[in-house]
């Protein structure tokens, strides 16, 4: 089944947007417009809402629903085929879409950069928007999401750095998140990696708190 084919023969003939069918999907216009362009595949959940909405059916008899574990294999085999930057954000890119995630974040640094706000090097397809608040406004330098991740192994998640925020009344903290609600971001879970030299976080987010649940069970198959 052409399900790239028929997502925007089906969105044309209703009129729609790319941004509408995003928005009763609850995924960014991004996300539909890579699966117009059959580069990356709606979730089945995504599929059966689709077949709503249009009313018509997207989802073939044969349809298997992939566990996480099994798109996490093929993302693991498409990884080692990227022999560069590209070729690893696509890789990425496509392992959160068919995920149901909306966006990705992967920032590594050097343990023997102790300069005050160490290069790093970074990979997302979080709004640029975003970027550059946090960066006009040096947000890295008292990200308590970095901090954390630089001296744990423990995934964190938003709402635990909001509730701690709340409970030491720190007002720049609860700045940025109604910042980061006011742009539309609802949650996101951070994942710290310790390497020999190098330290990251591979952070993954989205949009609609209704997914909080599922990213929360997806962060076990994230850390693998």
């Amino acid at each position: 089944v052409d399900i790239a084919g028929k997502i925007k023969s089906a969105r044309k003939r209703e009129k729609r947007s790319q941004a509408w069918v995003a928005n009763k999907l609850n995924v960014c216009r991004s996300s539909v417009a890579r699966w117009e362009s059959g580069e990356t595949t709606p979730t089945t959940s995504n599929l059966k809402v689709l077949s709503t909405i249009f009313n018509e059916n997207f989802l073939s008899d044969e349809t298997h629903v992939r566990t996480p574990m099994e798109i996490i294999d093929e993302y693991k085999d498409r990884l080692e085929k990227s022999h560069n930057v590209i070729g690893i954000y696509r890789a990425v890119q496509k392992l959160m879409s068919d995920l149901g995630i909306d966006y990705f974040l992967y920032m590594q640094v050097f343990r023997g950069d102790l300069h005050p706000t160490p290069k790093s090097f970074i990979i997302t397809d979080i709004d640029l928007d975003w970027q550059l608040y946090y960066a006009e406004n040096n947000l890295q330098a008292n990200d308590p999401v970095w901090a954390h991740c630089w001296n744990s192994v423990l995934p964190i998640y938003s709402d635990d750095v909001y509730k701690k925020a709340v409970k030491n009344n720190d007002k720049e903290q609860k700045k940025i998140f109604e910042k980061f609600w006011g742009m539309g971001y609802g949650f996101y879970v951070a994942i710290p990696i310790h390497g020999p030299c190098c330290m990251a976080v591979f952070s993954v987010t989205i949009r609609s708190r209704e997914k909080v649940e599922m990213v929360r069970n997806l962060t076990p198959v994230l850390s693998y």
